[in-house]
């Protein structure tokens, strides 16, 4: 299990990430997006998850959550792309710019997802922060155009990471750039997608922390 699913160098994995893996709730959400998200189809957003939660669980830790808020933070993170199992692998996968319909479709992955996890006992407490991790600062983002602290604190620690590792990624209609250019993006949006402090929180972990290669060391299995 701790090698089929991600590797890191056995130093960092003990300093960061270990508690992960004695966490039986977080194993349960990697094995139900596996199941969901397993098709080659979903490949980025499978190992896009798994990036994003290890992301917010840095995040949380600097927060000093305790240890039910980080549980939550990092479950939130994990599942917050489950939704897209229902959206079409044609509109994922386009190379083009998206229709108004298609991205709508892609917009309704969060109230998709909500419903996927509102039906499983164990994680149904989830399904607002899931609902919301598309919402903005200033009130522009979706779906219900909440602003500032009307968003729920977990949503929008992972909007932030969801947003990093995905400028980060290579995809198939977009390039990847780089850490530096990726942080200047949030910086600039800081205060108007994202949370100003949160942003800051995260850039300071990320040049802290640039032996710590998250991308090049998920395999999926």
């Amino acid at each position: 299990m701790h090698t089929s699913i991600t590797r890191l160098n056995q130093e960092i994995w003990e300093q960061e990430f270990k508690d992960l893996w004695d966490n039986l709730d977080y194993l349960r959400g990697i094995f139900l997006i596996k199941n969901i998200l397993g098709g080659k189809e979903h490949f980025y957003t499978y190992t896009h998850s798994i990036h994003v939660s290890l992301y917010a669980y840095l995040i949380g830790q600097e927060l000093m959550l305790d240890a039910p808020e980080l549980n939550e933070l990092v479950l939130t993170a994990l599942l917050h792309d489950i939704g897209k199992a229902k959206v079409s692998k044609t509109i994922l996968l386009k190379k083009g710019p998206l229709t108004t319909e298609e991205f709508g479709r892609v917009k309704s992955h969060v109230f998709f997802g909500a419903d996927i996890i509102k039906r499983i006992k164990k994680f149904k407490h989830l399904d607002y922060n899931i609902l919301c991790h598309h919402e903005r600062w200033d009130g522009q983002g979706y779906p219900f155009g909440l602003k500032q602290e009307e968003i729920p604190l977990f949503s929008r620690i992972v909007a932030i990471a969801d947003s990093y590792d995905a400028m980060t990624t290579e995809r198939v209609y977009q390039k990847r750039v780089s850490q530096e250019e990726a942080l200047k993006e949030l910086t600039e949006n800081a205060n108007k997608q994202f949370s100003g402090e949160l942003v800051k929180i995260f850039k300071d972990l990320i040049l802290a922390k640039k032996d710590l290669n998250i991308k090049s060391t998920t395999q999926v299995v």
